[in-house]
């Protein structure tokens, strides 16, 4: 058994930044500081529902983080589309109707814009509202609890008769043969 005393403590490890890692330099390159605070805007915009700042802090994220990220930067339109996409869906939840001009005012932009960005959000079925652009009004389609029960039962219905239908069709053709 050894000695404690004469025993040498062990090393603790240290980070290794893996990209100099083989380059063959001895030197362990510092990681430059990020700065942050686009993304801790855009979350605390959104948050709070300060809409006007979440887009401009979602500009900056893009240029930032997204533009900058050799992985990032392809999915950066899907994360931009999805994010405005959260922001409208949390302003038209609390609404029944909202002015198409108060909404734009909200998020900075112009009203033809959120006109043509919302239709895309409408056409593929993932803000349920309708645009009124005579009136200049959105209208939120909200599914009530009654409607989405009363198509779940009837889909199910439509499976269980479908499912009873095929079992009878085995049913008879096994009972012809025993004739």
């Amino acid at each position: 058994m050894k000695d404690a005393s004469s025993a040498t403590p062990t090393p603790a490890p240290t980070a290794v930044n893996l990209t100099a890692l083989g380059t063959g330099s001895g030197e362990v390159e510092a990681e430059t500081p990020m700065d942050f605070t686009p993304l801790a805007g855009l979350v605390r915009s959104l948050y709070v529902g300060n809409y006007q700042p979440f887009f401009l802090a979602l500009a900056a994220v893009e240029e930032t983080f997204l533009s900058q990220d050799r992985y990032l930067y392809e999915h950066r339109g899907w994360f931009v589309r999805e994010m405005r996409l959260r922001g409208y869906q949390q302003l038209l939840q609390s609404y029944r109707v909202v002015g198409l001009s108060s909404m734009a005012n909200d998020f900075g932009i112009s009203v033809d814009f959120l006109d043509r960005d919302l239709a895309k959000f409408i056409a593929a079925d993932r803000i349920p509202c309708t645009i009124d652009r005579v009136n200049g009004i959105i209208e939120t389609n909200r599914p009530d609890d009654k409607n989405k029960q009363y198509s779940d039962v009837v889909k199910q219905g439509d499976s269980l008769i479908t499912k009873l239908q095929k079992y009878g069709q085995a049913v008879r053709l096994r009972g012809s043969e025993r004739g």
